[in-house]
């Protein structure tokens, strides 16, 4: 089950247009001794999304996107810490990074990407783009090479989404399979409430 964080990242990239698998189990290799591990998320974007409702090219993070092709199919690996003082020694490791392109199957030689991968946060190759994010509660990023976003920013695009389609996105509420996402949509409504409340009185 994913944790407050998890689900924060999760509905901020579904928002953002990509399609997502949480919790990917990346076994362990029979040649290796240890136990299998998993990342948290890991999503992929096609160039030309397109939807009716919070679909729209303003719509869309800007400051996520910058990072990237206006054309590439994005492949991201994300992992998400939400402690005061998280354990960063285990991120990104080289062998968990190759097993996620692999999953992602963008190229048939994983090491295209994996082995530059390691060291910076974004690796391109023609049409693909593969970068890994941290996600935390911190000001500043915990490692040099990934790109870092915080998760009151997360919360805040969230928040600012669903304020900008609230009718919409409230009539639809219990099509989310997300208690967290229909507490947000509600206590969006509810200042939107409020707000019209004050207004018709001035």
């Amino acid at each position: 089950m994913l944790n407050y964080g998890e689900e924060l990242v999760y509905w901020y990239l579904r928002l953002n247009g990509f399609f997502l698998l949480d919790n990917f189990v990346l076994h362990q290799s029979r040649s290796i001794s240890g136990r299998a591990s998993d990342t948290d998320i890991l999503a992929v974007r096609f160039p030309f999304v397109v939807e009716e409702t919070g679909g729209n090219s303003d719509d869309w993070d800007s400051g996520l996107f910058s990072h990237f092709g206006e054309t590439s199919i994005i492949g991201l690996i994300c992992e998400v810490k939400t402690g005061r003082s998280p354990n960063i020694q285990n991120l990104f490791k080289p062998s968990n990074i190759e097993k996620a392109i692999g999953r992602f199957g963008f190229l048939p030689d994983t090491r295209v990407f994996s082995d530059q991968l390691s060291d910076i946060a974004i690796v391109t190759s023609g049409q693909f783009q593969i970068g890994k994010i941290l996600f935390s509660r911190k000001k500043t990023s915990l490692t040099t090479n990934a790109l870092h976003m915080k998760l009151v920013d997360v919360n805040r695009f969230i928040k600012q989404r669903f304020s900008k389609y609230c009718d919409r996105k409230f009539e639809d509420r219990m099509f989310f399979p997300s208690s967290l996402m229909q507490y947000i949509l509600w206590e969006e409504k509810r200042k939107r409430i409020a707000s019209e409340a004050v207004n018709k009185q001035r």
